[in-house]
């Protein structure tokens, strides 16, 4: 019987956001499969957490793109933002302590930043303001 990667991600990030530390074997059990099973999936726990940060990605891409945040104005995107982003969260890059999610941040200001009215489509970017003031 086929394994579903997916399935294994989704059970393994639910664990880890749980605990932690947990171990392979625990991972396995978690996703209902055996632990030989587990590592013909990921060779070991740094495979596994590579997958998962990339399945996040992947899963925030999509959520970005279904939150139309360039659409209608700022707050009505933010709560799409985060009606869209919700259901993800357990397999966000942020869940792992290794992950920097600069590539969901990224586009999440580049898509902002040419919105009309935004106060970065000025030139008033808060990030680069210089706090020159002592």
């Amino acid at each position: 019987m086929p394994v579903d990667r997916t399935q294994v991600l989704r059970a393994a990030a639910a664990l880890l956001t749980r605990k932690a530390t947990a171990t392979m074997d625990e991972v396995a059990r978690a996703a209902g499969i055996g632990r030989a099973t587990l590592h013909r999936q990921f060779a070991g726990r740094d495979a596994l957490v590579r997958a998962l940060e990339e399945l996040g990605l992947q899963e925030l891409e999509a959520a970005l793109d279904a939150a139309a945040i360039d659409e209608g104005p700022e707050d009505e995107a933010v709560r799409r933002l985060v009606s869209a982003v919700e259901p993800v969260a357990p397999c966000s890059p942020s869940s792992s302590p290794r992950t920097s999610s600069s590539r969901a941040t990224s586009r999440t200001r580049a898509g902002r930043a040419s919105t009309p009215g935004s106060p970065r489509s000025s030139g008033a970017d808060r990030s680069t303001a210089s706090s020159g003031s002592t």
